[in-house]
């Protein structure tokens, strides 16, 4: 159960109204390898610290009911009043698809899972930690990585949420970890760490100059380099074997949103309200746009477009070379998780509760539903099912292509962390301190 009351947090799957002053100074990096790892099978946690403890559900558990909440239509404007020059015909094999790596399945960001989707919405296990989850999980060959508010980084079986290892960050993690090549990359309140998957030790930490510690943005990693954004509004771009800065961007405010990439190049958003694209290699600003509200959804990049919604309530479609608006709607309320993208349809929900299914062509409405309360969550797709979890408590599984809610789970607290989803099973975090893994 919630032990304390949600005071405007939000982080992509939760984060909200923390206002991050300041800019970046541009100071260095310097990386240190401090083995911190507590690995569980035969050390205990110190006393100050949540221990967490796998719990397999019986049974008997009764399965939750499966029910379907009304559709809506929610006031929206299109905009401009001019119709759009449409984008080039849809080619789905425009995705890159990057199984079982990153944040929202893809470097791309859109949050799709070619895998069986959970249909059942039963639950085969819980994990339980005694403080709250925003990451999103990550599962890689069998394993789930995700961190919590107490500042661990736990592996663990997900066959059966057996706890394999835990490591110590010293900070809050906000962040979803990025697992590539027995690596796990994660940002924490105390800096920027890569651990070794197999036993829990740390390969390197990295902690900006400039007494930004707070490195809330989820990473992306390409070609050996791994891109993350700091709370002082520094992105980072850092060789993946030693930690060393190859490159750094000052975005003059905080970034909490977390970067995607497409064709050599590097899209995010800030607390300005600023939305930058970069060159990948050298950091180059190639364009930016700018509204009056903060970003804090992470883009997602597909048929040349970037998909973004933000706090000044407008749904974006940039093009991704030239920056300019292809298509925008204004949709009642605030944009903060990010949308899912599949097969030429762009899924996404706001905190007007309600969920939208776009064309990704020309933004039209093609269903529209709603949950209980605000939806900070961000979507994701495997097969027809479309994932989202909301204030409500509730992760939901809706069909696709109807909108309509094929079942939920209630959870003890809002589900903020991004759903995910591997050969029938749909990981996700809430503010409760528990994993689940729902069939």
């Amino acid at each position: 159960m919630m032990t304390r009351q949600r005071v405007g947090i939000i982080l992509l799957s939760g984060l909200f109204l923390w206002l991050l002053g300041g800019c970046a100074s541009g100071g260095g990096v310097e990386p240190t390898a401090v083995a911190q790892a507590t690995v569980a099978a035969t050390e205990t946690a110190a006393p100050a610290t949540a221990t967490a403890t796998a719990t397999v559900m019986p049974t008997e558990t009764p399965e939750p009911t499966a029910t379907d909440l009304p559709t809506a239509t929610p006031t929206e404007t299109v905009m401009p009043t001019e119709t759009p020059e449409p984008t080039p015909a849809i080619d789905v094999s425009e995705l890159i698809y990057r199984p079982l790596i990153a944040y929202r399945g893809s470097v791309e960001r859109v949050g799709l899972f070619e895998t069986t989707p959970a249909t059942a919405g039963t639950l085969l296990w819980q994990f339980e930690t005694e403080n709250e989850v925003h990451s999103s999980p990550a599962v890689v060959d069998g394993v789930l990585y995700f961190g919590n508010d107490g500042g661990f980084l736990f592996a663990l079986d997900a066959a059966d949420g057996r706890e394999l290892w835990r490591f110590d960050t010293g900070g809050k993690i906000f962040s979803s970890p990025t697992v590539v090549d027995g690596v796990a990359y994660v940002g924490s309140e105390s800096g920027f760490f890569a651990v070794e998957t197999s036993s829990g030790t740390l390969l390197w930490q990295m902690v900006p100059d400039d007494n930004a510690k707070r490195m809330r943005s989820s990473a992306v990693f390409v070609d050996g380099v791994v891109y993350v954004g700091s709370d002082a509004g520094v992105l980072y771009a850092l060789d993946g074997e030693t930690g060393v800065a190859l490159w750094q961007f000052d975005s003059g405010r905080s970034m909490l949103a977390s970067p995607a990439v497409a064709n050599g190049r590097l899209y995010f958003g800030n607390e300005a309200g600023v939305f930058f694209a970069l060159d990948l290699a050298t950091g180059d600003e190639l364009w930016r746009f700018e509204t009056s509200q903060p970003f804090y959804a992470s883009p997602a990049v597909a048929y040349g477009l970037v998909f973004v919604g933000g706090l000044d309530r407008v749904f974006y479609a940039f093009d991704a070379d030239s920056g300019e608006v292809v298509w925008q709607r204004q949709m009642g309320r605030q944009f903060v998780g990010s949308a899912a993208v599949a097969e030429g349809v762009v899924y996404v929900g706001n905190l007007d509760q309600s969920f939208f299914a776009l064309n990704a062509q020309t933004g039209e409405t093609l269903w529209a539903t709603r949950a209980r309360l605000e939806i900070y969550g961000s979507a994701a797709v495997a097969g027809d099912v479309v994932y989202v979890g909301s204030d409500d408590r509730n992760l939901y599984a809706i069909e696709r292509h109807s909108g309509d809610v094929l079942w939920r789970y209630e959870t003890d607290g809002f589900v903020g962390s991004s759903p995910f989803v591997v050969d029938g099973v749909v990981y996700f975090g809430s503010y409760d301190g528990s994993v689940y893994a729902v069939r």
